[in-house]
């Protein structure tokens, strides 16, 4: 009986033993762990490589955090060789007036003639022209006049100004060639001897007289004056700067407002004899008595180039 329940003991035991040594625990699977660059786990690519990339993405650079760095933008149109635009081509040089080369105001058409327009001129005129704008002359044409057979202009102009800051007052109706003479002599010897006699600029010559259709003096049956050619002028005065209006009549004569004294007395006799290279006839006070007022200056022609300086 004894026995029995041993055996018995013995057998519950072993049953018992069986099944815990058979019996092992099933390990639990472990969460995979994220990756380095927290893009996902090795599950997601099977063969190991990176993913594959899409077309245009070959060689973009990885960016810093690890990921494809987004894709370039499409490529324009090739640009043809030489790269912007093409230069426009430059303004050709702008030519200075040469003389000869048309009207010296900058037209290359002399004006059409007609009623009150000024008429086409020569190469001479256009060449004496060029050389009034070359002294600073201040003048404009006129049109051509034709007061008789005795009394005719072809080209005359209008001259206000003789140089920068010395006006002519009036205005003169004169040739080409005359208002020449009394440029250059008022720039070579006007200007001059007012700096020598008074320290200052002439600003104003005052003229009595330019064309006008008439007689030497005025006398009937006598030889036209050149003023009926518009070759001549007739100077009254010339202002100077803090010096007043000096006459160029003998003191007293005409013209007030001039200071008394040697340097006006010099001015008057160095203008009056150096216009002599300047002009054919050269008549003042002392002359005549149709010229105790002023000073008469003309280009009249002569033989042998004859001058008449008094």
């Amino acid at each position: 009986m004894l026995r029995t329940r041993r055996i018995l003991a013995f057998l519950v035991a072993a049953a018992l033993f069986v099944p815990a040594a058979t019996a092992q625990p099933v390990p639990a699977i472990p969460k995979p762990k994220p990756s380095a660059e927290g893009t996902g786990s090795a599950t997601d690519n099977p063969e190991g490589n990176a993913p594959r990339a899409r077309p245009g993405e070959a060689d973009d650079p990885a960016a810093p955090d690890g990921t494809a760095a987004p894709a370039a933008a499409p490529a324009g149109p090739e640009a043809p060789p030489g790269n912007g635009p093409e230069p426009r081509p430059s303004d050709p040089a702008r030519e200075e007036p040469t003389p000869g080369g048309g009207e010296p105001n900058g037209s290359s058409q002399a004006p059409a003639e007609g009623a009150g327009e000024p008429p086409a001129i020569d190469q001479a005129e256009s060449d004496c022209r060029w050389r009034l704008k070359a002294l600073g002359v201040a003048f404009e044409p006129l049109p051509a006049i034709d007061d008789g057979p005795d009394c005719r202009i072809p080209a005359p102009i209008s001259v206000s100004e003789l140089d920068a800051g010395l006006k002519l007052e009036p205005a003169a109706t004169l040739s080409c060639p005359a208002a020449e003479a009394l440029a250059t002599w008022a720039k070579e010897v006007v200007v001059p001897a007012a700096r020598e006699a008074f320290g200052t600029e002439p600003s104003e010559i005052v003229q009595a007289s330019s064309y006008v259709c008439r007689t030497q003096n005025g006398e009937p049956g006598a030889k036209m004056s050149e003023h009926a050619a518009g070759n001549a002028v007739d100077i009254l005065a010339i202002a100077v700067e803090g010096h007043g209006t000096i006459g160029l009549a003998d003191p007293g004569a005409v013209v007030s407002d001039s200071a008394e004294g040697e340097a006006i007395a010099g001015f008057r006799a160095r203008i009056r004899s150096q216009a002599c290279a300047f002009f054919a006839t050269v008549l003042g006070p002392g002359s005549d008595e149709a010229h105790a007022t002023h000073l008469h200056l003309d280009i009249r022609e002569r033989e042998a180039g004859a001058r008449i300086c008094q």
